[in-house]
């Protein structure tokens, strides 16, 4: 069966899918759908059983009927294909555009995706990472204040409009942190990686710049080294060895170089897979804060859930903590919850949700909160490697106010923003 291109503007190699299936250019679906049962008899590999050879021959004439069949009968993908040919349908992107579209449209698209697909294989090659924190002070909206205590009435009017101006709450911006990383690949086994932090606090900035070099010596075995510059230098060099199918250990040494002398430092980190469900670990850090740690993570696939529990050990502090997660939605959302309690901070409790809206952005929303740090709520948006990140500190005292507006206020606005826009764009892809 041969398929002789006959419609203007396609290149040679092109196959024309209504030559294919025998059909007008202005074919209904109904037509197309006939034409392909037609020649799906004719052409079933399990009607040419003669030979090895004509069977075989049966099913790449059959394999070209369905694909023309699959493009033709789908009207999002036909208009694609008239506009440019089958070289358009192999682009990726289409899924997220609107399914109305005119044949200049849809041209201009392509072209639009086509830069988008070479940039985004440059992104892949540079793996770049980049994360954006600021904190916000938002508990004077939870303080309360009274103007007759603050104002009184012999100040006359002009003093108790100005306490209503000052008794207004203001929202201030505690902290905003930076950071970035964009990896060099040398070759196979060696890459080196720039890394960036910038940091301001209370009027007062820090930051560093370092490398990271990073050399696999095998499949099980990689080195890498940091050497960071910022408000003093900081070597570390670190080992990862994979000893068998269950079993890994970690390794980290770091020398701090400050005006007072060299801080030596040491991480170890031994893992082992006990169970298909059960993974243990056991941390020692010896140098500032040294510390002992030992977890234990129970993976449960069938039922979606995950629980970390922890000890950790050092001079002057303990603490324990559980960590939940529970992924429902296909996967596409994860329910957190996390419990921890130490000698010097008594027990911090923090619950959240993370969803996925698309292919690689992630939205989520935690409440955490303790006698010590107050109610927190933190926002975080994920896009591939970037996350935007905003701590909003609600009140240094748990009070039902903060904890209930903390986490309703997240929810209703993720179902309005869903209900208004997430959807429709979803049902235009």
């Amino acid at each position: 069966m041969t398929v002789p291109l006959v419609r203007q503007g396609y290149h040679p190699k092109d196959e024309d899918y209504y030559v294919i299936l025998d059909v007008d250019f202005k074919a209904t679906l109904e037509e197309i759908t006939a034409a392909y049962h037609n020649l799906a008899r004719q052409f079933h590999p399990d009607k040419h059983n003669q030979d090895e050879r004509s069977r075989k021959e049966a099913q790449v004439i059959f394999q070209r009927i369905k694909t023309a069949y699959e493009v033709l009968s789908d009207p999002h993908k036909r208009s694609i294909y008239d506009a440019l040919g089958p070289e358009g349908l192999k682009l990726d992107g289409w899924k997220l555009v609107r399914k109305q579209m005119t044949a200049q449209e849809i041209r201009e698209e392509y072209l639009r995706l086509q830069k988008q697909n070479l940039e985004n294989k440059h992104a892949i090659i540079a793996k770049p990472r980049a994360s954006f924190t600021m904190a916000l002070d938002a508990s004077d909206l939870f303080a309360q204040k009274d103007i007759d205590d603050e104002v009184d009435d012999e100040y006359g009017d002009d003093s108790v409009a100005e306490a209503f101006v000052k008794s207004i709450p203001s929202i201030e911006i505690r902290s905003l942190s930076a950071s970035m990383a964009v990896e060099n690949s040398l070759n196979v086994d060696h890459s080196m990686t720039l890394v960036g932090n910038l940091m301001t606090k209370n009027g007062t900035g820090d930051g560093s710049f370092g490398t990271i070099y990073k050399y696999k010596y095998s499949p099980a075995t990689i080195f890498n080294i940091l050497f960071q510059v910022g408000r003093g230098p900081v070597l570390t060099a670190g080992l990862s060895h994979q000893i068998n199918e269950k079993t890994s250990i970690h390794g980290r040494g770091m020398l701090v170089f400050d005006t007072y002398g060299v801080a030596p430092g040491a991480k170890v980190t031994l893992a082992h897979k006990i169970r298909n469900y059960l993974i243990g670990k056991i941390s020692y850090k010896e140098g500032i804060n040294s510390s002992v740690t030992t977890s234990l993570i129970y993976i449960n696939e069938k039922l979606r859930f995950e629980m970390t529990t922890s000890y950790k050990l050092s001079k002057l502090n303990q603490g324990v903590s559980v960590d939940f997660s529970h992924r429902f939605n296909n996967d596409e959302s994860k329910l957190i919850v996390s419990l921890a309690a130490t000698t010097n901070e008594g027990l911090a409790v923090e619950y959240g949700c993370e969803t996925r809206v698309f292919e690689i952005n992630v939205i989520g929303a935690a409440l955490s909160f303790s006698l010590q740090a107050g109610v927190t709520v933190k926002i975080r948006y994920n896009r591939a490697n970037q996350e935007f990140s905003v701590p909003i500190y609600l009140s240094d005292e748990v009070d039902s106010g903060p904890l209930f507006y903390g986490t309703m206020v997240p929810l209703v606005a993720y179902y309005i923003v869903d209900r208004c826009y997430l959807r429709h764009y979803k049902q235009l892809r």
